[in-house]
């Protein structure tokens, strides 16, 4: 007799997979064991074996981070189950993989399809009964504390009665085993409304011959159901027809299975339906509206600054809120609408079975109105605004697609406009593509070298010296060439663009500055603007640090302009981010003062050096009484706090004359120079270093 080996026992319960393969995917495809590979070409090197139980604790994961650090066992396909089922005892292994002579990979042989393998070969060893009587006796000593000792049940069945039960099959139905033996079969063991089906399928199989193979709710002693798939084939013994087979728990993946379907169609943090789920009831919906000549409404909500949360107070935080706000729209919305956080801070509305476009605007402006409510999370209060984008079917588009694109255009033109709402409308078409044309040319714009910076003298109205220099940063657009600072910088800070470009300024202004110092003509200091978001980074202390050292520069040659607004926020973040830039010896400044309302208490403590009077009230001046009230105000206040105060967009002698006579300490302009190249800003300084700046301004 032919002995029996590794060959004859491959398991069929196995995937193939790649270790690119998410482990989720994976499990889509229950199996007993995955077998990983290199890639998806035939020959592939095997990588080794995971079991469904590994997979389950690692369902956001590749197969390749779960894969072993030590190689999966393998043996040769001629090896004997005998000494095959020693190493698999001696290794404590449920799988091993099979290869032949070139080590090439054959399959895959499990405990279950070893047993499985030497219970099809039984009348094999029948036959050698008579001269192997004492090996068949240790044989089926072995073979019987491999099935006392396997992961899976184990049962054999003869006149519809049990004959023998393994102790994990008592242990997956809660009796033990005499007890179980005591049941008169499979069928006692699912519930009553599957026990008839159960023992027509054993009968059928004992009578004719067959298998089993099937999915049961089984009962257990306690009364509680479990799932089981349960296997069974008849073999004869003494012309006495046996069902052999085992069953297996697959409770717990079957949750997985329910769980990995609830995620297909949900979000993992809100629970609420995600973009999969919003397109097939969008699609639904589009198509019930065609047939009954209704309209649907699409509106896409994006939360107004939602960034600074998880920048200053960190993404647990965020998180919360943004739960809370998802519960505070689903409270506003019909059972028919569909509410979906489609990305980020970004959810998208679904309003089927509308008769006018107003009753959609209706409940934008209601969702806008409940969001302005003080949110109540993690025992703070949240007050968070929100864009609103609307678009229609039919009116607007047909396609899904179309709408959310559409929506989402409005959106951005909403929140350009200042925040609250807008409906898509065809003039917005040209507006729309270019600034969308604009974000995609942000991304390698640096790489490119479409960003250089130009420079502008801050001078010294009292000892005609350049007091600093601020490094304003342009773009050269490939299509629309010489771009407007504020058409594209509110584009690359709402893309996410900004803290590589404000490294980049920072860098390229700080390395010419060094440059002007070789030269000699260097300015007390070279500003860089940073914007309300940027400023509140957790790592902006650390990247100031990082870029002087890499220049080679003290920080006393670095002044930050930041907006009002950061003072009339009066977070507890910024004083420690102002004191530490004061320890560092960065100056700073307030730029744009006079168009917020900060706390004159609150500016006093603060380690600020310049007050910079907002262009706005400069050009006016001299015609508007109130704006020369408020740079009144603004120069008594900074002589009164003892800060510097520096006027902003000085065109005319006029407003020079006024601003030296008031006792402004500083001052920049067109008037004074306009902002410069690299190159030529040098020659300005080096000119205004030689004979003071006033000899070089425009008469």
């Amino acid at each position: 007799m032919m002995p029996l080996v590794a060959r004859d026992a491959l398991s069929e319960a196995v995937v193939r997979v790649t270790a690119e393969t998410p482990v989720r995917q994976a499990l889509a495809r229950p199996r007993e064991v995955y077998v990983v590979f290199a890639d998806e070409m035939n020959g592939a090197r095997f990588l080794g074996l995971l079991t469904e139980r590994e997979l389950v604790e690692h369902p956001t994961r590749i197969m390749a981070d779960v894969l072993p650090r030590q190689p999966s066992p393998t043996v040769p396909e001629h090896l004997s189950l005998t000494d095959l089922e020693r190493r698999m005892e001696q290794k404590g292994t449920e799988a091993v993989a099979v290869v032949d002579g070139e080590q090439r990979f054959l399959g895959v042989v499990t405990r279950e399809s070893l047993l499985k393998g030497l219970l099809r070969r039984t009348d094999l060893l029948s036959s050698a009964l008579k001269v192997e009587q004492e090996r068949l006796r240790t044989a089926e000593a072995r073979y019987r504390a491999l099935a006392e000792r396997s992961s899976v049940g184990i049962y054999t069945l003869q006149h519809q009665t049990f004959t023998y039960v393994n102790p994990r099959l008592a242990e997956v139905f809660g009796y033990r085993r005499d007890q179980l033996l005591e049941k008169k079969g499979l069928a006692d063991l699912v519930v009553a409304d599957q026990r008839e089906l159960l023992a027509q399928k054993v009968k059928e199989c004992l009578t004719s011959g067959g298998s089993i193979y099937d999915s049961f709710h089984g009962l257990r002693a306690d009364g509680s159901t479990i799932e089981v798939e349960i296997f069974g084939t008849v073999e004869r013994f003494e012309d006495v027809p046996v069902l052999l087979g085992t069953v297996v728990d697959v409770t717990e993946r079957k949750e997985v299975e329910h769980r990995l379907k609830y995620l297909a169609y949900h979000d993992v943090l809100t629970g609420l339906p995600n973009r999969t789920q919003f397109m097939d009831r969008a699609q639904q919906a589009i198509a019930r509206a065609h047939r009954e000549e209704s309209i649907v409404g699409v509106l896409f909500l994006d939360l107004d600054n939602f960034k600074d949360i998880n920048d200053t107070l960190g993404h647990e935080i965020g998180d919360s809120v943004l739960k809370a706000v998802a519960d505070r729209l689903g409270s506003r919305l019909r059972g028919s609408d569909t509410l979906s956080r489609w990305s980020g801070d970004e959810f998208c509305i679904l309003l089927p079975d509308l008769r006018t476009p107003e009753e959609c605007m209706t409940v934008a402006q209601d969702l806008i109105g409940v969001m302005k409510q003080p949110l109540h999370v993690e025992e703070r209060d949240f007050v968070i605004t929100a864009s609103v984008g609307c678009s229609f079917y039919p009116e607007d588009g047909k396609d899904v697609s179309v709408l959310l694109q559409l929506a989402d255009a409005a959106m951005y033109e909403a929140k350009h406009q200042g925040g609250s709402i807008a409906c898509f409308r065809q003039e917005l078409s040209e507006a729309i593509n270019r600034r969308m044309k604009i974000v995609q040319a942000l991304r390698g714009a640096l790489e490119r070298g479409d960003f250089f910076l130009q420079f502008q003298p801050i001078v010294d109205f009292q000892h005609n010296k350049v007091r600093s220099v601020e490094a304003l940063l342009r773009w050269r657009h490939p299509e629309y060439g010489l771009l407007s600072p504020r058409e594209f910088v509110p584009l690359i800070e709402r893309n996410g663009y900004m803290e590589r470009v404000v490294e980049w300024i920072m860098f390229r202004a700080l390395s010419s500055y060094r440059d002007w110092q070789r030269r000699g003509c260097a300015p007390e200091r070279v500003a860089v603007n940073l914007s309300a978001r940027y400023f509140k980074s957790t790592r902006l202390i650390e990247t100031i640090d990082r870029i002087l050292k890499r220049v080679g520069l003290p920080g006393d040659c670095l002044a930050i302009e930041i907006t009002e607004e950061l003072l009339v926020e009066q977070s507890k973040d910024v004083p420690v981010l102002l004191r530490s830039l004061d320890e560092m010896g960065v100056s700073v400044s307030v730029d744009d003062f006079g168009t917020g309302c900060s706390s004159l208490s609150y500016l006093q403590k603060l380690p600020v050096d310049d007050i910079k009077v907002d262009r706005s009230f400069v050009t006016d001046m001299t015609v508007d009484k109130d704006d020369m009230a408020v740079v009144h105000a603004v120069l008594a206040l900074g002589q009164s706090l003892g800060k510097h105060t520096i006027a902003e967009g000085i065109e005319t002698m006029q407003q020079l004359d006024f601003f030296a006579r008031e006792g402004c300490d500083a001052g920049q302009g067109y008037y004074i120079s306009k902002p410069l190249s690299d190159r030529m800003i040098g020659d300005w300084l080096a000119a205004a270093n030689s004979k003071g700046w006033r000899g070089l301004v425009a008469v």
